[in-house]
């Protein structure tokens, strides 16, 4: 039991919703420039830029979501909060719980996932298929089978999440039990939260999220380290130019994976430090995890345009062009006026000479 707590305020505090706007509408901005270049900017000979837009499109669903839709303010070491955001006024008007748009965004968070594996898968297999007799390419019932089953993986943990619901009364039981102070949240309709010990799906659903990402990064790591296999065994016999082009996709894609890591790394150690001790004393800091939730898609952007020449030079340009735009309007115009033109007639000369 945690008492005289004040993690569970009555609303959002003031600073809350302005930051994660302003973090979500950046963040936006670069997603949508992200997808544009994807679409516009892409070799048109392959379907590479499928899986890159794949990947753009969920980070763009997911953070909108969070940031501008669906802003939720977590009641951390508590695993529940209330809404922040436009969605507040709608979900008390059609009685749409929070637990049903938390269960959205663990989907949709989840799906960044197996976008990310399918890019990764993609530049393996076309990687392989440089290889004599394709030796080091799996074959396509093993692609799709693995493709498949994390595919599935958001529906079941999604699925889990959702049936995590605590009833109206074990809601109460729990409170007054682990936070009495925070049984008066029960009067905002907003207000939803999870207790492993009411409702034994949710330790389902921690388990299947931990090993989902657990796996997740173990094939990642094999595809990459297989990728790089080939590219070093068979560069010999690869022209300079597929080898480059090969060799840049991995990069950008290792780095679309390492900076959001980096990113939600501390935040997520930090909730789950929270979480576990049940330290109501540092709930401000776990309380910031969304910001950076949201900031990990315009990084996610960020890394692929830093690591890809044909984006990053086409920025640069229309950077040059506005530039000069700019530069143009702000130098002076100098005028010169037209001076007289004075006509002196000649004058005869009084002096004769005579040599």
């Amino acid at each position: 039991m945690i008492p005289g707590s004040n993690f569970c305020p009555l609303e959002c505090p003031g600073y809350y919703e302005p930051i994660i706007h302003v973090i979500g509408v950046f963040s936006t901005v670069c997603n949508v420039l992200g997808i544009y270049l994807t679409l516009t900017k892409s070799k048109k000979n392959t379907k590479y830029r499928f899986c890159q837009l794949y990947v753009q499109i969920t980070s763009l669903i997911t953070e909108f979501d969070l940031s501008i839709v669906n802003p939720a303010y977590f009641f951390f070491p508590m695993i529940g909060g209330i809404n922040c955001g436009i969605m507040r006024e709608f979900q008390v008007k059609y009685g749409l719980t929070s637990h049903v748009c938390i269960t959205f965004f663990a989907f949709i968070f989840c799906m960044q996932v197996p976008a990310l594996l399918t890019c990764f898968m993609y530049r393996h297999q076309a990687a392989a298929k440089c290889s004599p007799d394709k030796t080091w390419s799996l074959s396509k019932f093993h692609s799709i089978s693995l493709l498949s089953v994390y595919h599935a993986f958001p529906v079941l943990i999604a699925f889990s999440l959702y049936h995590s619901r605590l009833s109206d009364e074990d809601k109460e039981i729990s409170l007054q039990i682990n936070y009495p102070d925070c049984v008066r949240s029960l009067n905002d309709f907003t207000f939803d939260f999870y207790d492993y010990k009411m409702n034994s799906t949710f330790v389902a659903f921690g388990i299947l999220i931990s090993v989902y990402y657990v796996i997740a990064g173990v094939v990642g790591f094999g595809l990459a380290w297989r990728t790089g296999q080939v590219l070093n065994r068979y560069r010999y016999i690869m022209s300079a130019r597929t080898y480059q082009l090969h060799k840049s996709s991995l990069i950008t894609l290792t780095t679309q994976v390492t900076g959001p890591t980096l990113v939600l790394g501390i935040p997520v150690f930090a909730v789950y430090v929270v979480v576990a001790s049940q330290m109501a004393k540092l709930h401000f800091l776990a309380a910031t995890a969304p910001f950076f939730i949201c900031m990990h898609s315009a990084v996610t952007t960020g890394c692929l345009i830093m690591t890809t020449t044909s984006y990053k030079t086409f920025l640069m340009k229309q950077y040059e062009v506005i530039k000069n735009k700019i530069m143009w309007k702000k130098v002076p115009v100098i005028t010169v006026a037209a001076s007289p033109v004075v006509h002196i007639r000649p004058m005869a000369s009084v002096v004769h000479t005579f040599f």
